[in-house]
């Protein structure tokens, strides 16, 4: 497996250079990365609805996204819960915690536990 690694450049007072390197893994696409973080985060803190969050992902260029397509099928379960969600506060709780995880785990880059975050439990 290939790693697409970024780099940033940094001086210092002492002109000395630091390097900072975040590995995005094989396909995935920095932009969409993010901006499926920010949509997945407005929910999360119920700025955005549902219905429109997902509009917005169906919009995305999830092949540039390779790295963590099961996130989007595990999605697919969250919103098809809403209903359930409505009726029962505990269930609605391990979703939006899980939902929390999930969008910690794509900050973090860490693409195996991201696709593990199913909604069905706690992970």
């Amino acid at each position: 497996m290939f790693t697409r690694k970024t780099h940033t450049v940094v001086g210092n007072d002492d002109g000395i250079l630091a390097f900072s390197t975040a590995s995005l893994g094989v396909y995935m696409d920095k932009d969409e990365l993010q901006r499926l973080i920010r949509l997945l985060s407005d929910v999360n803190h119920r700025t955005l609805d549902m219905d429109s969050a997902q509009l917005n992902i169906k919009k995305m260029k999830t092949d540039k996204l390779k790295d963590i397509s099961n996130v989007f099928a595990n999605l697919h379960h969250f919103w098809s819960d809403s209903d359930i969600r409505r009726e029962d506060r505990t269930y609605e709780s391990m979703q939006f915690s899980e939902l929390e995880k999930l969008i910690n785990h794509l900050t973090n880059r860490n693409w195996e536990k991201a696709n593990g975050v199913t909604f069905l439990y706690v992970s």
